[in-house]
């Protein structure tokens, strides 16, 4: 069992650098890859699960973003989906609190009830989701960029040389 998972997380390594690699290797500004990039970790906040690489695609085409990076950081980051919903959660909750009492037709344990799981949960997951997103993406933009700018001046260095 211990062997079965060291070599699928040695795998999962093995192909998380292979797409690092492919996005630093981009032939695009650093700009629009770093934009590509921070774009994808947004929507992977955000509550579209099925649809968020057709969506990375799109914004990325009509941005002028990589749509590549996009694409790519996206799919990287779906791993990681469970925990960045249960952070907007937790997220939207603080922003909001605790939200209103539930109406009293309405049974205290029925959370899937739509107006109680909308009051609960829905609107402080969205909440949370655009602030999360948000400040996940400006997180990953400036470091994205600053490592493209420099494999960008490394590479023109050595071709100058």
């Amino acid at each position: 069992m211990v062997n079965w998972l060291s070599a699928h997380l040695r795998q999962w390594r093995r192909y998380v650098r292979y797409k690092y690699l492919k996005i630093l290797r981009l032939k695009d500004t650093p700009a629009k890859v770093a934009k590509g990039v921070a774009l994808g970790v947004f929507l992977d906040f955000l509550p579209i699960p099925f649809i968020s690489l057709l969506v990375a695609y799109i914004i990325a085409r009509l941005a002028r973003f990589n749509a590549f990076a996009a694409v790519t950081t996206t799919a990287l980051f779906k791993v990681a989906v469970p925990f960045f919903w249960t952070l907007n959660v937790f997220t939207g909750k603080f922003i909001l609190g605790p939200g209103p009492a539930p109406p009293p037709h309405i049974k205290t344990g029925a959370l899937l009830h739509p107006e109680l799981f909308f009051h609960r949960l829905g609107l402080p997951f969205l909440v949370g989701s655009v602030i999360n997103g948000l400040l996940a993406g400006l997180a990953v933009y400036y470091p994205a960029y600053y490592l493209l700018q420099r494999r960008l001046a490394k590479r023109s260095g050595q071709k100058a040389g």
